[in-house]
């Protein structure tokens, strides 16, 4: 269910050295999962990279604020 699937991106994200993980807010709905949160536009492809790679994922939406 999507609280699994939190939860697993979640840990994916705390293991990367790519995504600082305290700047991303992960919330699913319908399988569907949307990341949110201040991030550099590298950190920011790498989560949606991540996200998008656990099974049950259908799709992936970012509304991140870059910083540069």
């Amino acid at each position: 269910g999507d609280a699994w699937l939190t939860t697993k991106i979640r840990s994916q994200l705390l293991t990367s050295a790519r995504v600082k993980s305290s700047s991303v807010k992960v919330v699913t709905e319908n399988s569907e999962v949307f990341l949110l949160g201040l991030v550099t536009e590298q950190e920011g492809r790498a989560a949606a990279d991540i996200a998008s790679r656990v099974s049950g994922v259908k799709r992936v939406t970012t509304a991140f604020s870059c910083i540069r």
